[in-house]
C-alpha cells in the first residue's frame, strides 16, 4: 500500500497522470495487498476453528458467525474463569509477581464502555481493578432470590439517572366517589346518560441511594481460591441484604428507603384491655388479620422477632374444656418450612423490634412494596487500601430506593380502616 501511495504521489507531485507502467505497477500492488489481506482472513479462520475443535463438547458455542470467527485465545484473554482467579491476578498484579493480561482488556472494555455512554473513566477505588460482570450477576441474583422482604418487594428496574415517578391510585377511601381515585359506576334507565367520574392519581417518586460494602481478605484467603469464592459469594450478598432490608422495614427515607414502619400507609392495631406487658394474645393476631384488606391476604406475610415464638407455640383457642392452637409450627401439621398464623406464613427476621414493642409482630403485602433498582451493582477491587496488613479490599456500590405504593390506610364504606401493613401497639 505504502509503494502505490508512492506511485501517485510522485505523479502528483509532477502534475501529471500514470504513466501505462505506474498504472500496471499499482494495480499489482493493490492485487498483492488484497490477496495478503484474504491470506491472514484464512489464517485467522483456521486459528478460530482449531480452537472450536478443542474445546471440550459440552461447551456452547456462540451462536453468531461474527463471534465464531474470533480467535477463542483473544476470547480467552479477556474472561476469568471463576471470581476467585479474578481476584487473586489482582492480588498478583499488586504484589508485582504477575501482571495478567485479562486484567489490562477488563481496564481497557470499561473505558471504553464510558466513551460510549459518557460515563466518567475513573475507576471506584485508585489502583482498582472492576469485577467482571458475569460474577456480579450472581451476587445480585442471591440478594433478590435469599432475602424475606427483597424476594417479595415489587421490583422497579431503571437505568435513567436522578428521580423516577411512577403513577400511584390515590385511594384512602372506599366510599362512592373515591374508589381507586375517584372511578364510580351507576344504575342508568335505558337511554339514560352516563355520569362521568375522573379517577385521581398521585405520583410515586423514587431517588437514587447508594449502598455500599467493604470486604477486606487476609492473605491466607486471598491464596486459597475455592475458600475465597465461597466468602465472597456468602458474605457480601448477606450484608448488602441486611442493610437494604433494615431499611425497607424501618428506614427513614434520608438518603436510604422509607421503611414500612415510618410510612403512614400501616394501620397499628390496638392492644387488649388489661393486656399484660410483653405479651402477645390471640385477640391480637385476629384483630391484626381483620384489618389487612382482603385481596392482600393471599400474598400477606407474619414477619417477627423469633423471641416471640414462645408464646405462639402456646397460643389457642379455648373450646369447651380444651382448646384449638392458633400457630401451627413449621414442618407440623402445616407441613410448611415455616410456621402458619391463620394460614399465612410465619418468617422470623432480625428487623422485627424486641417483644412487647411495636414491630415484633407485623402482617405484609410486600408486593405492596416498591424498590427500584437503578443499574447493575457497582464493584471494584484495590490493591493498595491494606496493603500493609497483608490484606485486600473490595467495594460494592449498589443504588437502590424504595418506599409502599400506598401512601395511608384505607377507609372501607363500613368499618374500620384496612392497609396492606398491619402492625401491633406496643404492650409495656
Amino acid at each position: 500500500i505504502e509503494d502505490a501511495r508512492e506511485i501517485l504521489q510522485k505523479a502528483e507531485q509532477e502534475q501529471r497522470d500514470l504513466t501505462e507502467a505506474e498504472a500496471d505497477l499499482w494495480e499489482r500492488y493493490h492485487k498483492e495487498a488484497k490477496e495478503l489481506l484474504r491470506q491472514a482472513e484464512r489464517l485467522e479462520a483456521q486459528a478460530a476453528s482449531e480452537a472450536d475443535l478443542a474445546k471440550p463438547q459440552n461447551e456452547p458455542v456462540p451462536p453468531d458467525h461474527e463471534a465464531r470467527a474470533k480467535s477463542n485465545i483473544e476470547v480467552e484473554e479477556k474472561r476469568f474463569g471463576r471470581m476467585a482467579d479474578f481476584y487473586q491476578a489482582v492480588i498478583r498484579y499488586g504484589a508485582g509477581t504477575r501482571h495478567d493480561s485479562k486484567l489490562v482488556r477488563n481496564l481497557i472494555d470499561w473505558q471504553e464502555e464510558c466513551r460510549s455512554s459518557g460515563l466518567s473513566e475513573s475507576i471506584p477505588s485508585d489502583g482498582g481493578f472492576l469485577v467482571p460482570d458475569e460474577f456480579v450477576r450472581d451476587i445480585r441474583q442471591s440478594l433478590w432470590e435469599s432475602g424475606a422482604l427483597l424476594s417479595r418487594v415489587t421490583r422497579i428496574p431503571s437505568n435513567t439517572g436522578g428521580t423516577l415517578k411512577i403513577p400511584g391510585v390515590d385511594e384512602s377511601s372506599r366510599a362512592d366517589g373515591y374508589r381507586y381515585g375517584g372511578i364510580q359506576a351507576y344504575w342508568v334507565q335505558e337511554g339514560g346518560e352516563i355520569p362521568s367520574s375522573k379517577p385521581k392519581f398521585n405520583m410515586i417518586e423514587f431517588g437514587t441511594n447508594k449502598v455500599a460494602a467493604s470486604v477486606y481478605l487476609t492473605e491466607e484467603l486471598q491464596m486459597d481460591a475455592p475458600a475465597l469464592e465461597s466468602w465472597l459469594e456468602q458474605a457480601v450478598p448477606e450484608e448488602l441484604r441486611f442493610v437494604v432490608e433494615a431499611s425497607i422495614f424501618e428506614g427513614n427515607g434520608t438518603g436510604k428507603p422509607l421503611g414500612i414502619m415510618n410510612s403512614g400507609a400501616v394501620v397499628t392495631v390496638d392492644k387488649e384491655d388489661g393486656q399484660a406487658p410483653g405479651t402477645i394474645k390471640a385477640e391480637n393476631i385476629f384483630k391484626m388479620w381483620s384489618r389487612c384488606v382482603g385481596r392482600n391476604r393471599s400474598n400477606a406475610v407474619w414477619f417477627i422477632n423469633q423471641d416471640i415464638e414462645p408464646q405462639l407455640f402456646t397460643m389457642s383457642i379455648a373450646v369447651g374444656t380444651g382448646g384449638i392452637p392458633v400457630y401451627l409450627p413449621a414442618n407440623g401439621m402445616s407441613d410448611s418450612p415455616y410456621g402458619r398464623l391463620l394460614g399465612r406464613p410465619v418468617i422470623p427476621i432480625e428487623h422485627c423490634e424486641s417483644v412487647g414493642t411495636r414491630g415484633d409482630i407485623v402482617l405484609f403485602d410486600m408486593s405492596e412494596y416498591g424498590l427500584r433498582e437503578r443499574g447493575e451493582i457497582e464493584t471494584a477491587t484495590s490493591i493498595h487500601v491494606r496493603f500493609l496488613y497483608d490484606e485486600n479490599v473490595m467495594k460494592f456500590t449498589w443504588r437502590v430506593d424504595g418506599q409502599p405504593l400506598v401512601d395511608s390506610p384505607t377507609t372501607p364504606v363500613k368499618g374500620n380502616s384496612l392497609s396492606p401493613f398491619v402492625a401491633l401497639e406496643t404492650r409495656e
